[in-house]
């Protein structure tokens, strides 16, 4: 899923926001983005594995270097086969980017169900939204990544299981309609199983439409 990355345009606190609640919610996003399977397809770390280790590593820095070299430096300096794409920014690489300019969301399993992709599509915007309002509290987003933040190495079961906490935390940042949070959960908490290691996705067994 490709969101046009002018929207956030030039605006590097709206940036920074949308990074640091990516990084935060990683996991809770990688299950939602699974859609109607329960688990991930069979080569998803080849093609987008995940990236809030390599984000969280650098974002304390954020305060205190040029937030634009910092996307240049850290965001455009990563490969592309990752949860998520940002080397297709424009204003990062002008020369190389001429008629580009989004950001490549690349955690989603395949579907054929409607309800599914407009749920993804849905989230992955109003993610890019709430940074351009500023509707996210940075201040308790930070404190989030300070204290509760997860790495992902040793902990890869976690972007299987639920974590209604997280998910809960997550819709509150993002949406202003129960609507959209009731979306959301239901295809997050899907039927509540939680198979890890499996080689290939596997279809929910009671996943429902709204």
């Amino acid at each position: 899923i490709h969101i046009g990355a002018s929207y956030l345009g030039n605006d590097i606190e709206a940036w920074r926001l949308f990074i640091k609640l990516y990084t935060m919610y990683e996991n809770v996003l990688f299950r939602f983005a699974y859609g109607d399977k329960i688990n991930a397809r069979k080569y998803i770390l080849r093609f987008a594995e995940p990236i809030s280790d390599y984000l969280y590593s650098n974002l304390f820095v954020l305060d205190k270097i040029n937030y634009e070299e910092y996307l240049k430096n850290v965001l455009c300096t990563n490969s592309k086969d990752k949860a998520v794409n940002f080397k297709n920014i424009l204003f990062l690489d002008i020369e190389n980017n001429k008629e580009k300019n989004t950001v490549e969301f690349r955690i989603p399993n395949a579907s054929i169900e409607e309800v599914i992709w407009q749920n993804n599509i849905n989230t992955f915007t109003k993610m890019f939204i709430a940074s351009k309002k500023k509707m996210i509290d940075e201040d308790l987003l930070n404190y989030k990544l300070k204290n509760e933040y997860v790495s992902y190495k040793n902990n890869e079961h976690l972007y299987s299981e639920i974590n209604l906490k997280k998910a809960l935390e997550f819709i509150d940042f993002i949406f202003d309609d129960n609507v959209d949070k009731i979306y959301f959960l239901r295809q997050y908490l899907k039927n509540f199983e939680n198979y890890y290691g499996l080689c290939g996705a596997v279809k929910a067994k009671r996943f429902i439409k709204i």
